[in-house]
């Protein structure tokens, strides 16, 4: 991991409203445990088809409008959490392949591939651990770098969101569930929630943090670039609103300086020019742009064509493709933008059939209904499942 200090104007309150403000976020009609807080943007549920790329990471230790540190971290298409791994009292940005978690102290294999992954820390000794969830099943592991869980709990319903949080401040994570914009909190790992209130709309990214430094995690929702934060677990007013970043950053929570309290974090992609055709249109919907050369990059010397997990762009061969069609240039496209969903879904490339099932996922992408030369209805049951969000294999 490349950390690089920022260079800092200074601190000024830019966009920061810090009084309390009378605009109540609701529907019309972690000194915490966790100092990494959960974040839950509904737009981005799905990680194979809109999850963040990028691999750039702008971390601010305070609410002004300009970040503190620049980290460079795994590749443009990795799953990314935060969390106090070593118990130093900072927390890191570290990233997952499959069931493979880098985690800075080690390369911790824990659960499968498709399992939901939470970061707490369960025990209350000061430092974060693994949680995975299948169904409304949470295993836990309170042993940094184990394969095993130390603890099963059955929680919530299946298809909850599930948030973490030291919701009381004594020093443990536990639970909450989200449902629209009611949220359901739980104290311990077992038993009824303790506490149900409704915050901000069903639309609105979510983020768990301890802003105050008082202890506990509450809730704060953003909308564009706009972040409106919550110092009690209750409906009501935001206690203040920060702009930062742009609103096609993605957005971390952690406590990167270790003063007890957490502040944002931005996940920003490489820059994507204005889209001037299709091919660029359908790549820049993915997070990616386009380059073109006459000569392959690291492709088959024959390929038209190619996605690399170290490239933000897809590479596209003009010479290649001169006299195709328009459609066929584009199912190219939507082809590598299949390879980058692959990834995404299943931590590898080293897939069964993988071209194959680039070809059957870029016909369910533009609604095809002849499937590409050599596409079995395997090929398609398989695309099906990684547009779900989950690896077929």
């Amino acid at each position: 991991m490349e950390h690089h200090a920022a260079r800092r104007p200074q601190r000024r309150l830019l966009g920061v409203v810090v009084a309390t403000i009378a605009l109540l976020l609701s529907v019309a009609g972690p000194a915490a445990a966790f100092r990494g807080g959960s974040v839950d943007d509904p737009a981005a549920r799905n990680p194979a088809t809109r999850g963040p790329t990028g691999k750039t990471y702008l971390l601010n230790n305070g609410w002004d409008a300009a970040h503190d540190t620049t980290v460079v971290t795994g590749n443009h298409y990795d799953r990314v959490y935060t969390g106090d791994f070593d118990g130093d009292g900072r927390d890191t940005v570290v990233y997952r392949r499959r069931a493979t978690y880098a985690l800075g102290r080690c390369y911790q294999v824990f659960g499968r591939a498709n399992d939901e992954a939470f970061v707490g820390d369960w025990d209350g000794n000061g430092t974060d651990t693994l949680a995975v969830r299948r169904g409304n099943t949470i295993m836990l592991s309170n042993t940094p770098c184990s394969g095993r869980a130390d603890r099963t709990i059955t929680y919530g319903r299946v298809g909850d969101v599930v948030l973490v949080g030291d919701w009381d401040g004594d020093g443990k994570d536990s639970f909450a569930v989200r449902r629209g914009n009611v949220f359901y909190v739980k104290n311990r790992l077992t038993g009824p929630p303790e506490l149900t209130f409704a915050y901000g709309r069903p639309s609105d990214t979510v983020l768990v943090g301890d802003w105050d430094g008082y202890g506990r995690d509450t809730l704060a929702v953003r909308r564009g670039n706009a972040y409106y934060v919550r110092n009690a677990l209750s409906a009501g007013p935001a206690n203040f609103r920060a702009n930062y970043g742009r609103a096609a950053d993605a957005a971390l929570v952690g406590d990167w300086n270790g003063d007890n309290k957490d502040s944002l974090g931005l996940r920003r992609r490489d820059a994507i020019p204005a889209p001037r055709n299709g091919i660029e249109r359908i790549a820049a919907a993915y997070g990616m742009s386009v380059r073109y050369s006459p000569r392959p990059e690291r492709c088959s010397p024959t390929a038209a064509g190619c996605f690399g997990l170290d490239r933000s762009y897809i590479w596209i061969s003009n010479t290649r493709m001169a006299g195709w069609s328009t459609a066929r240039k584009e199912h190219t496209a939507w082809h590598e933008v299949g390879h980058s969903m692959q990834y995404k879904a299943c931590g590898r490339m080293d897939l069964p059939r993988l071209e194959q099932l680039a070809n059957a996922l870029a016909d369910a992408l533009q609604g095809t209904t002849k499937p590409w030369v050599s596409v079995t209805p395997a090929d398609q049951r398989n695309a099906r499942t990684i547009l779900a969000g989950r690896c077929p294999f």
